[in-house]
């Protein structure tokens, strides 16, 4: 396996989202976040709770503050954001308390000659002064790519060596894995799995911890986009009696720029799982009806997601795996008859092809495993539509 870094950029947030053109003519235009609206999934009344929202605001083009307020729309905290020659230099955050903003937590970047990364150092107000919590070093190999970081905690008035995380990448130097020990002892401590399906977009990241001389599944964030390729969301689900739980999602929403000298020139759009080019002048309608700017993507094979202010619709995958983790083989069985599977597929996570059979309509069917090394690889379900999960293999 390659073992390359990619460079990482902290506090990376896709705010600005160059859509690209694809003819002659085509508008140029950018998505820009406006806000990220937040719920937890209530598992007594198979229910979403709003609990909060994000809201952006920009200063010349860069990121100005962000602005959190609760499941009342009353503040709770804002960060804002210090550039020099559009380069990040700090961070200061407050938190909503006794009807004033007071000042809770800084942080602080430093860059080598190159503006890269080398040092963050992270301070909590205490009363009357800064305070130490946390510092982190950064380290690159010589194509300026990120992979070592070093995280450390103030104690004693001094320094303490925390942890220790390497960054792993596949052969299309894509992030893989994010290995944490700790140290002085190098125990292993936590890692992050991430997946990424055909098109390149990152659709799984799966958090685990070492317990038990074993990893563990803690957590797993789903990244959701929209029929444009566009990221619109996250699913957050929790590791609990063998199975993936729904724990919480947030819905990203945008507004749209556009580069001068835009008349008389047209806007690709997704309608329908159709690309049309439209009039400026129409553009308004049809995301109104919930075209998204962009050219049709391929079928998201995270599966069905949809989402809007006022309502949440998340549909479960229309199959059960058992049992997961699996040893030996494993069991699909297929729920849903108005979404017949046609095929099952196993992959490594360099997208390798590991098993593939057909289902010749049955509602239930066994994959052998022998000789699969334990991890975690993707099992793919195609039909009338596509859907993709990950299965563990011990």
């Amino acid at each position: 396996m390659k073992k390359t870094a990619l460079s990482i950029v902290f506090f990376t947030l896709n705010l600005l989202v160059a859509l690209g053109n694809r003819y002659a003519g085509e508008a140029q235009v950018k998505a820009v976040l406006d806000s990220v609206h937040n719920y937890t999934y209530d598992s007594q009344n198979n229910s979403w709770n709003f609990t909060g929202v994000n809201y952006y605001f920009y200063n010349d083009g860069l990121l100005g503050s962000i602005l959190t307020k609760d499941s009342n729309w009353a503040p709770v905290s804002k960060v804002d954001y210090t550039y020099v020659n559009g380069i990040l230099i700090g961070t200061l955050g407050y938190l909503f308390l006794t009807g004033d903003w007071i000042q809770s937590q800084r942080q602080s970047f430093f860059n080598d000659e190159n503006n890269i990364l080398t040092k963050r150092v992270v301070e909590n107000w205490k009363t009357d002064h800064w305070e130490n919590l946390n510092r982190f070093w950064y380290t690159y190999n010589s194509q300026n790519q990120l992979i070592i970081y070093n995280r450390e905690f103030w104690k004693d008035n001094d320094w303490t060596d925390f942890s220790v995380d390497e960054l792993f990448y596949d052969s299309d130097d894509r992030l893989e894995e994010r290995v944490a020990r700790l140290l002085p002892s190098g125990e292993l401590y936590t890692r992050m799995l991430y997946m990424y399906d055909y098109n390149g977009r990152r659709t799984y990241q799966i958090r685990q911890n070492y317990l038990y001389n074993e990893w563990v599944n803690i957590s797993r964030v789903t990244y959701v986009y929209d029929n444009c390729g566009r990221q619109n969301g996250t699913l957050t689900e929790n590791w609990s009696d063998g199975a993936w739980r729904y724990a919480s999602t947030s819905v990203s929403f945008f507004h749209y720029t556009f580069g001068d000298n835009q008349r008389g020139k047209k806007v690709a759009i997704c309608h329908k799982g159709q690309t049309l080019y439209v009039s400026m002048s129409a553009l308004k309608a049809h995301l109104a009806h919930g075209d998204c700017v962009g050219e049709c993507q391929d079928e998201d094979v995270t599966g069905h997601y949809r989402a809007r202010e006022d309502k949440i619709d998340i549909s479960g995958i229309p199959f059960t795996i058992f049992p997961n983790p699996a040893t030996e083989r494993v069991g699909i069985r297929f729920n849903d008859t108005d979404c017949p599977a046609s095929r099952v597929e196993l992959f490594d996570y360099h997208g390798n092809l590991l098993r593939s059979v057909d289902t010749n309509g049955e509602n239930e069917l066994t994959i052998d495993l022998t000789g699969i090394r334990s991890g975690n690889y993707i099992l793919r379900i195609t039909g009338n539509k596509t859907f993709s999960t990950v299965l563990a293999v011990n």
